[in-house]
């Protein structure tokens, strides 16, 4: 177990009981593109899981994470595959059984400071614990992070760069739900000044 590797499955399994929570839906796992962004944040919060992000089709993405997830198919996870199924299928992506127990076990031991990236995660996914909801919350971040501009862009500079990003952007979230997800980002601190 690497601290990245605990890293990943304790917030998948946490994200897990917030779905259920929130949506009263048991999840089976946690899509590739729900990991995808799960991860961004938590990197994005300040834990180097060594991932290079990158503007993608569906928001940040990383290439060399689904490397790291072929390393642990079948020993901490189920479901991952070849890679030949469309991402928005939402395949659940399974914890083996006692991988979230091995990963809390090994956080709590070796990385005890990990359990605050947790919470603020926990905290800025409440209301957006959802494929949609990571998705617009990640890219709103990135916009927001990844202006360019010396200051902090307007909810309409990012608004306008969500829209900008790819048709399919524009056309899935509305102007009302990046404006949400920006105050989401700035009322829990993700977002400079």
């Amino acid at each position: 177990m690497t601290r990245g590797r605990a890293a990943l499955l304790e917030l998948m399994h946490r994200y897990m009981g917030i779905a259920k929570a929130e949506n009263f839906v048991i999840l089976d796992g946690v899509s590739l593109l729900e990991i995808q962004k799960l991860t961004y944040l938590l990197q994005a919060w300040g834990e180097n899981l060594q991932l290079r992000f990158m503007r993608g089709r569906y928001g940040p993405y990383a290439e060399n994470l689904n490397h790291v997830l072929q390393r642990m198919e079948g020993h901490y996870l189920r479901g991952y595959g070849d890679r030949s199924e469309h991402v928005l299928k939402l395949r659940p992506i399974q914890l083996m059984p006692n991988a979230a127990a091995t990963a809390q076990i090994w956080v709590d031991k070796n990385a005890p400071g990990l359990r605050e990236g947790f919470t603020a995660i926990e905290e800025l996914l409440l209301g957006f614990s959802s494929p949609y909801g990571v998705e617009l919350l990640s890219t709103v971040h990135w916009v927001a992070i990844e202006s360019g501009l010396e200051s902090m862009p307007t909810v309409a500079d990012v608004i306008q760069g969500v829209q900008d990003w790819s048709n399919r952007k524009q056309e899935l979230f509305t102007p009302n739900h990046i404006q949400r997800a920006y105050d989401q980002l700035a009322k829990h601190g993700w977002l400079k000044s």
